[in-house]
């Protein structure tokens, strides 16, 4: 999972840009959006209305907590970690909101 979370954080970085950095220890990891926490709430937001339950935490509530069951399936994981990713891009402004049976979400 964090190598994943690591190619993420490179994807959405660059030319002195960090919007995030990958934290944690075995599945226990987390994204730190230390500059504009902002960013982790529209993160979050993003994540469940695309069906991805996910929390933030911190002190300034700028932690994306990523917690998958140890039991979890890779392939279970992969679309979960998908989803956290197009909600980083919804969440820098760079894909457009995701449209949802009742309306725009």
């Amino acid at each position: 999972m964090r190598e994943r979370l690591e190619e993420i954080q490179a994807r959405y970085s660059g030319k002195g840009e960090t919007h995030f950095e990958v934290r944690g220890r075995g599945m226990v990891q987390g994204l730190a959006f230390m500059e504009e926490p902002a960013l982790a709430d529209r993160t979050t937001a993003g994540a469940f209305k695309r069906g991805l339950v996910i929390e933030t935490s911190g002190s300034e509530g700028h932690v994306v907590k990523c917690l998958p069951a140890l039991t979890i399936e890779e392939e279970l994981m992969d679309a979960g970690l998908d989803i956290l990713e197009e909600s980083i891009e919804f969440a820098l402004g760079r894909k457009k909101p995701v449209t949802l049976a009742g309306g725009v979400a």
